[in-house]
């Protein structure tokens, strides 16, 4: 078995050159902006000393009246991150089931 979420959320996101990224945030049935959205960016580090990746939350950012949000580039010194965003509205969440692979 696994897990299965349904939320109202949707997003539509483009990355761009710098490293950083543009999204949207929607109401998938009306696909009007939410506002007010909470989204939590995480990257997953590699920990050399536990031999184990951590993931680290790295920001948290709120969406606009349009239901835009910019995520900076990374500022991290590895050379490579993967990364996965968390967006929250009440008692709905919606996680990047993919993670964003962005070099620095």
């Amino acid at each position: 078995y696994a897990s299965f979420w349904s939320t109202r959320m949707s997003y539509i996101s483009k990355e761009n050159s710098d490293g950083s990224a543009d999204w949207f945030v929607l109401d998938r049935e009306t696909g009007l902006p939410l506002k007010d959205i909470l989204a939590q960016a995480w990257e997953e580090r590699y920990n050399y000393t536990s031999h184990e990746n951590e993931k680290v939350k790295t920001g948290e950012f709120r969406t606009d009246d349009q239901g835009y949000i910019h995520f900076p580039p990374k500022t991290s010194g590895s050379r490579n991150s993967n990364y996965f965003f968390r967006l929250s509205m009440n008692n709905e969440r919606l996680i990047t089931q993919s993670e964003y692979h962005r070099p620095v």
